[in-house]
């Protein structure tokens, strides 16, 4: 009888510690993972971007760019937590009026279609907030600086550390 009991409260235990006890479970998601799978049917997601003849839409640093650049903040903590619900809206809500882009992009480019109903508004946050930290323009600068030096190497060189054969 007293391990009847045991076994009873060891599954009520189980129970409540895998329902979480009645709080509310928050859902990860990877925005990298879903930037890759949402976004790169239309945007350049390479850093820096190669651009091509037929581009349906700006490649994804320069529209990270340009949303930091030209968002207004008064403190710079809020940069991060303005530039996800921008991007947010934007992606579900999409207008001209919204927009960073320069006349010239929209011209070419248009305004971006609606991603309503192929999209959920967490997995958007989870695409910007990787957005955010990915297209950095620190991280940027790195990289043309690591191009720019193996760019300046002899072309054998080149070849031998493209292919590992340094080490």
């Amino acid at each position: 009888m007293k391990t009847e009991k045991y076994i009873w409260v060891g599954i009520l235990a189980v129970v409540a510690f895998m329902s979480g006890c009645g709080e509310k479970s928050t859902k990860y998601f990877d925005g990298e993972a879903l930037l890759k799978t949402k976004c790169a049917q239309c945007h350049n997601l390479d850093m820096p971007p190669k651009t091509y003849k037929d581009e349906k839409a700006p490649p994804m640093m320069a529209v990270a760019f340009h949303i930091k650049d030209f968002m207004k903040v008064e403190n710079p903590s809020d940069k991060k937590p303005k530039f996800i619900e921008f991007f947010k809206e934007y992606v579900l809500h999409p207008d001209a009026k919204k927009s960073f882009c320069d006349k010239e992009s929209l011209a070419s480019y248009g305004v971006m279609p609606s991603q309503e109903g192929k999209v959920t508004e967490e997995e958007v946050g989870a695409i910007a907030e990787y957005v955010y930290d990915y297209y950095d323009q620190e991280k940027f600068l790195a990289l043309m600086k690591a191009k720019a030096h193996f760019d300046a190497l002899p072309k054998g060189e080149q070849i031998a550390t493209k292919n590992g054969c340094l080490t």
